[in-house]
């Protein structure tokens, strides 16, 4: 009988400690959205270690032998750069997809979202989406199992020559030159 109390004190000391835990960590994720990092790679005092990544940061927490890692990516930029390139994607082989429908789709004005393309790229929309259809063009073209014209039908531009001069344009050499390298 006076083991089994034992046990039961034991295992209710085991179940606050990892309720406690989990406050902990949780605290630790709320503290880590609430507050950006240094930007130095200087390792904290106590048993955390914080380290900086530009759009990601990072804890590392110990609680006994267990080590844990968290990490929160705090970049908005970062975020909508991939969440854009993710739709891109979906959609690339539609050559009628327009900024205000990619706009639409991501949830802004057509004028927010040209501007934070072009300062976040450095180009504009319809050039940004032309180099990931291109560079997706560039990856079919090595795999070698699509003529030039299925490719760029693929990658939504269904006029073949203005495809080859859009890849000649990005690469420095047509596609069928790119292929036969």
């Amino acid at each position: 009988m006076a083991k089994t109390k034992i046990v039961v004190i034991q295992m209710k000391e085991l179940i606050y400690t990892a309720i406690f835990a989990g406050l902990g960590i949780l605290l630790i994720v709320l503290l880590i959205i609430m507050f950006l990092p240094d930007k130095s790679n200087k390792e904290k005092t106590g048993s955390t270690k914080q380290i900086y990544t530009p759009g990601v940061y990072t804890s590392q927490i110990k609680l006994g032998d267990t080590t844990l890692n968290l990490e929160v990516a705090v970049d908005a930029d970062q975020r909508f750069l991939t969440k854009l390139t993710a739709l891109l994607e979906e959609n690339i082989s539609n050559g009628d997809l327009s900024v205000d429908d990619v706009a639409r789709l991501m949830g802004m004005s057509r004028s927010v979202y040209f501007k934070k393309i072009k300062a976040l790229t450095g180009i504009g929309p319809n050039d940004y989406f032309k180099s990931l259809r291109l560079q997706r063009a560039a990856e079919l073209l090595d795999a070698g199992e699509l003529s030039i014209t299925e490719i760029s039908y693929r990658i939504g531009i269904t006029d073949s020559h203005y495809f080859s001069k859009c890849f000649k344009q990005k690469f420095g050499v047509t596609p069928t030159e790119y292929r036969n390298r």
